[in-house]
């Protein structure tokens, strides 16, 4: 078993609630339906809604933490005893040398002609970014009478695909009014510390209930996570005989902690041999693990912790306003207690956060939540937590019940499935590439060698060729293991089969998706609904990629922060900088790794430079996936000394008032000396002369707009002392320094800068809305296209409901002034 954050039925995962069905259809359209499972190949979208950009529009990407399982396994395949054998860099030459017929030359020709495709194919795919690039070269699609590449279909981004909503069955969203949410593993995850503790909680009560040997707490058992993958004795692997007699299966990242526990308290007894009962020994582990769960004992020690066991999401009050504003009534069922969600929801979203429910259930008793008629729903005081006896005649907002809810309502389940987005990566890398299409290869080849031999009975020599090549085969399909980074496989595949948790996938949820975030297909900017961010960061890229080909070295990607709601960025709007500091950061993010599959950004040659150290460790954390480490996480601070240190420029301005605050922190004795302002002089990758340094690009998120005003000055002398690496600045607000928004009489230095350095700055992909004297439009261009100016025209649409229509209005081949935008957006709409 993976680290499978996965929840089956029984566990409850997120519920999407078709209740009373209404017409309402103006938010979410209809799925389309795809193939289930194994992993999709189509890709379910959500339709824009009528007054959407007419931009293209492309699968929504949430903003979302997440974090790839695979990372800390690269340690983690066994071989034959159950012990960790570590595999390096694989050299396919052996896999790709076939056998040959000692007398049938026909069959001969087919098995040389796909050692040539093989050898050929690794070559290029090596040499290659899975990828657009790579899928050009060789598609996916291989021809079935010859061995030769046929074109595909365009290869679907990667994001898109991580990042979406798939299908088993038929699901019209449009006609579901009320979305419910589990709380354990969908709205909220935990760290692995939770497991630690609810190993080590259970351990104790193995020794001071059932007096287990008092030695075990002293031994060093401790909670392994990368133990739990797949059938043991003690900790010994199982043999394929032992492995056909019935196992339990252990479906849930709960269960890791028991069956690592159980495994050590047997290996405990083995080691030391002391008799013991199997069967009483596994019962006291479960006991215990249960007792754990059922005294509410780590329940409190959570509770009490929240920002040690409980994972960020800074998104997840976004996602629930989208849902919110898009006409759904939300309902929070959790089998817990209120006083521990409470605690929960207090962390990850903060202490209104009821406020965004229509009902919340706790204590639910899932699965007879969904079952059971004769369950009334119950008040639960939220001072006290005790249930009330008074009779529930109608749900009340704000307040808080436990108990039932009817079998009548029709529910509509969809399972939230981490595993999908960490495979879907995997299957770009390059590596999964080679094996995947080396197997479709070795497949075909032996089908047109069992077709060159004829109706007729197979010799030794025949049959000598199918089993070698059948080897093969198996062998791609162990390298494909391989590369998953632990030995149980893909969770979705049993070998040529779907798995079990496949199947059970398949059997019992409607949708499934990689996190809790993909059920809200639009994020809200400008009253509007745009679905834009994915299409963002593909034009972005491309603009970049010319820019950088055109020799430009100073590039602005500027867009509205899409911090949801109802808010607009006008020329100078202010909003909370944290907030827009973090969508810009994960923006950022989801735009990184098209670049670091070109080798010329990796070895840590693309550095993320972040405004905050802590805003840095928060990325690091939250984008942990293998496509980071060929990144450098750094802190303008850091970059600004680093390369000053080498040449001789000046170093960092800090921000105005350190120093004073500094010595008021010294003389009141506090530890941090500067208050806070000057806590960003480590980066958190080293920066190395010779090894990731010089850059080839440095992507700087959100300067001076999300930190001290001083940060876009270092940006100047960042350029200054390495002018050859290609600068971006992401959503930094420019137009604030270039339109005089800070004075020069208060800020010389600043004001230095704006001719000699961010005047001369490419607007590589650039889109600003205008609002101002009763019209709305925007400012739009892509790099090298000329600029646009796009007139925003509200009428009514044949229903009666209000239409948008975009109309360019004017194309100019140079940046126009915010009053000549302003001034065209008026003659536009006078000549309506």
């Amino acid at each position: 078993m993976t680290k499978m954050l996965s929840k089956t039925l029984s566990r409850a995962t997120s519920h999407i609630t078709e209740i009373r069905p209404s017409l309402y259809n103006s938010m979410m359209k209809k799925l389309s339906i795809v193939s289930p499972l194994l992993l999709p190949q189509v890709v379910t979208s959500f339709a824009p809604p009528k007054t959407c950009t007419p931009i293209k529009i492309v699968n929504h990407i949430s903003y979302v933490s997440r974090s790839d399982i695979t990372d800390s396994l690269d340690i983690n395949e066994t071989n034959g005893e159950g012990e960790a054998t570590k595999h390096n860099a694989q050299d396919y030459s052996q896999m790709t040398i076939l056998p040959r017929h000692p007398t049938n030359d026909v069959a001969n020709q087919i098995l040389i002609q796909t050692e040539e495709a093989l050898k050929k194919m690794q070559e290029r795919e090596l040499f290659l970014a899975a990828g657009e690039e790579s899928n050009a070269i060789w598609s996916r699609n291989v021809n079935k009478n010859t061995l030769l590449a046929t074109d595909g279909e365009e290869e679907i981004p990667m994001e898109v695909e991580q990042e979406s909503v798939y299908a088993n069955s038929y699901v019209d969203l449009g006609k579901v009014d009320t979305v419910g949410f589990d709380f354990d593993y969908t709205l909220v995850t935990y760290t692995q510390q939770l497991l630690e503790l609810i190993y080590d909680m259970a351990l104790r009560r193995l020794v001071n209930e059932k007096e287990y040997p008092s030695a075990m707490l002293s031994s060093g058992l401790k909670f392994d996570p990368f133990f739990s993958i797949r059938e043991y004795s003690g900790k010994r692997a199982l043999t394929p005989r032992e492995r056909k007699t019935r196992l339990k299966p252990l479906n849930d990242l709960f269960s890791m902690a028991e069956c690592c526990l159980m495994a050590d308290t047997v290996q405990f007894f083995l080691d030391r041999d002391i008799p013991f009962c199997p069967r009483s020994a596994v019962n006291d582990v479960l006991g215990s693990i249960t007792n754990t769960h059922i005294s509410g004992e780590f329940h409190r020690q959570v509770a009490q912790e929240p920002e040690k066991y409980f994972e960020p999401k800074p998104h997840l009050k976004g996602v629930l306003d989208n849902l919110k504003e898009g006409g759904k009534r939300l309902i929070f069922v959790s089998n817990s207690p209120f006083w521990y969600v409470d605690a929960g929801m207090n962390y990850v979203v903060g202490p209104e956060w009821r406020d965004q429910w229509d009902v919340v259930i706790v204590s639910a008793g899932k699965p007879a939540f969904y079952t059971e008629d004769n369950r009334p729903f119950r008040e639960v005081g939220v001072e006290t937590g005790k249930v009330k006896f008074k009779p529930v005649t109608k749900l009340v907002k704000g307040n808080v019940y436990t108990a039932d809810a009817k079998r009548e309502f029709g529910w509509t389940t969809a399972a939230v499935t981490p595993e999908v987005g960490d495979e879907i990566e995997l299957q770009r890398n390059a590596e999964y590439k080679i094996a995947e299409r080396a197997i479709e290869m070795l497949l075909n080849s032996l089908r047109l060698y069992q077709r060159s031999l004829g109706t007729g009975l197979r010799s030794k020599d025949d049959l000598e060729v199918m089993d070698k090549m059948e080897k093969m085969v198996s062998a791609w399909r162990d390298e494909q293991t391989r590369l998953l980074k632990n030995p149980f496989g893909s969770v979705f595949r049993a070998r040529y089969q779907p798995s079990l948790f496949a199947h059970s996938l398949r059997r019992y949820c409607d949708l499934y998706m990689s996190n809790v975030a993909r059920i809200s297909p639009f994020e809200k900017s400008l009253s509007k609904n745009l679905n834009l961010q994915a299409e963002f960061r593909q034009r972005a890229k491309r603009a970049i990629d010319s820019a950088i080909a055109d020799n430009v070295k100073l590039m602005e990607v500027e867009f509205p922060p899409l911090l949801g709601g109802s808010q607009s960025k006008s020329q100078f709007d202010d909003f909370d900088n944290i907030q827009e500091l973090d969508k810009n950061k994960d923006w950022t993010m989801l735009l990184a790794p098209m670049f670091l599959g070109d080798k010329e950004y990796q070895r840590g040659r693309t550095w993320l430079i972040f405004p905050d150290i802590k805003e840095c460790e928060l990325a690091k954390k939250e984008w942990a996936g293998n496509r980071y480490r060929e990144a450098t996480f750094t802190t303008i601070e850091a970059v600004t000394n680093f390369v000053a240190s080498g040449n001789g420029a000046a170093s960092y301005d800090a921000p105005w008032g350190s120093s004073l605050m500094s010595g008021l922190s010294k003389a009141l004795g506090g530890k941090d000396g500067d208050a806070g302002l000057l806590g960003d002089q480590a980066s958190l990758d080293p920066l190395v002369d010779g090894q990731n340094s010089p850059a080839t690009l440095w992507l700087i998120i959100q300067p001076g707009n999300g930190g001290p005003v001083e940060d876009w000055v270092n940006c100047e002398k960042m350029h200054i002392a390495q002018k050859d690496t290609s600068l971006v600045i992401i959503n930094g607000a420019l137009d604030k320094v270039r339109g005089g928004f800070y004075p020069a009489v208060f800020f010389p230095k600043l004001a230095a800068t704006i001719d000699r350095f961010y005047n001369k700055f490419e607007s590589v992909f650039y889109l600003k809305p205008f609002t101002d004297k009763g019209v709305y439009g925007w400012l739009y261009r892509v790099y090298p296209e000329p600029w646009q100016v796009i007139y925003e025209n509200v009428k009514a649409g044949k229903d009666g409901n209000a239409e948008v229509e975009y109309v360019t209005v004017t194309v100019l081949d140079k940046r126009p002034s915010y009053a000549d935008v302003v001034k065209m957006l008026v003659d536009a709409n006078q000549k309506k």
